[in-house]
């Protein structure tokens, strides 16, 4: 469990861009034409909310909340609060995202061995670990590919093998398998020209994934996400 300042992850609603606010405790509405914000949901079971997804079919909000240690639905409308699942195997819990069939995946910093990817059932709350240990040392986006694979941005794993030592700290990008929670590093170029501090993650439609860093060629925040 983690108490977190001003870390920001955005999904984009219909119309609308969705903001999360750890310092606020909220989840800010944008209009993405004239700026505006108004607060669609704050305090409650939000602590520290950090990861949001919004299911494309329902408009349903999802959010990850560090000190909580919960996913909390939101209602798009009401900004009424629901909590999902909590406690269990979240110690840590901050990006999240909706797979195919509704299942949420999330990824915890401090979950299991160097961090998880946990698999949560939206209608049960039910948890179950994908993947853990191998090339977590912190792991912290997710977002989810067309076929399925889960990549995560973990913010310490990188440097020479073994990736699982942070004293090899820069940070990478590791695909995991949704079925069988095998890891395999995609990119973990680190320094100068490359990772730093790797935290959200996302996928164009293109199939090219983006990668937000905290660090990298010192313009990102120094914060602790």
């Amino acid at each position: 469990m983690e108490a977190l300042e001003q870390r920001h992850l955005l999904a984009v609603a219909v119309g609308d861009i969705l903001l999360t606010d750890s310092g606020a405790q909220a989840v800010i509405q944008i209009d993405p034409t004239t700026g505006a914000q108004s607060t669609l949901s704050s305090g409650v079971n939000l602590a520290a909310p950090i990861g949001i997804a919004i299911d494309d079919v329902t408009g349903e909000i999802f959010v990850a909340d560090t000190v909580t240690d919960a996913v909390i639905r939101v209602d798009p409308n009401t900004g009424g609060q629901t909590v999902v699942s909590s406690g269990g195997n979240f110690v840590d819990p901050h990006g999240i995202e909706i797979e195919a069939d509704g299942s949420l995946v999330v990824a915890d910093q401090n979950s299991g061995t160097g961090g998880a990817v946990i698999r949560v059932n939206r209608s049960t709350g039910a948890q179950t670990i994908v993947s853990t240990g191998g090339n977590f040392v912190d792991p912290h986006g997710i977002t989810v590919a067309p076929d399925g694979t889960l990549y995560v941005s973990d913010r310490n794993t990188g440097g020479t093998p073994p990736y699982n030592n942070t004293s090899n700290a820069g940070g990478a990008l590791i695909a995991v398998d949704p079925s069988t929670g095998a890891q395999t590093i995609i990119n973990n170029n680190w320094g100068a020209t490359g990772f730093f501090d790797p935290a959200g993650v996302e996928i164009e439609a293109s199939g090219d994934i983006l990668l937000a860093d905290l660090n990298s060629f010192d313009g990102g925040s120094d914060g602790q996400g």
